[in-house]
């Protein structure tokens, strides 16, 4: 029971924006040694955009994804600055072009 809450409150725009904001924490105090703190207003921009995509997603039946445009292992922020909304099918050739990137470094 408690399991299902919790994949279902993950799956939620509040859940997907505050795992995202752990995850961006967990990174940046890896990369950084730091904690960077973000506003409550900055969160509820993030919770904007994961909307906006997922608007976009019933509106047009194509598959959109929130990005960050400087990816986090790259030192990028969860921030509203970082995101944009792309296409699914943009999103996968960005991510193998990064992780290609990735590799030869």
């Amino acid at each position: 029971m408690v399991n299902s809450i919790k994949r279902k409150y993950s799956k939620s725009e509040k859940g997907k924006s505050v795992n995202c904001e752990k995850q961006r924490r967990r990174f940046a105090r890896l990369k950084q040694g730091i904690s960077i703190e973000i506003s409550e207003e900055e969160l509820l921009q993030i919770q904007e955009i994961y909307k906006q995509a997922q608007h976009l997603i019933f509106t047009t039946g194509i598959q959109y994804d929130v990005d960050h445009i400087i990816p986090l292992f790259e030192g990028g922020l969860h921030h509203p600055n970082n995101l944009q909304i792309i296409t699914h099918k943009e999103h996968l050739m960005k991510t193998a072009k990064e992780n290609s990137r990735r590799q030869k470094k």
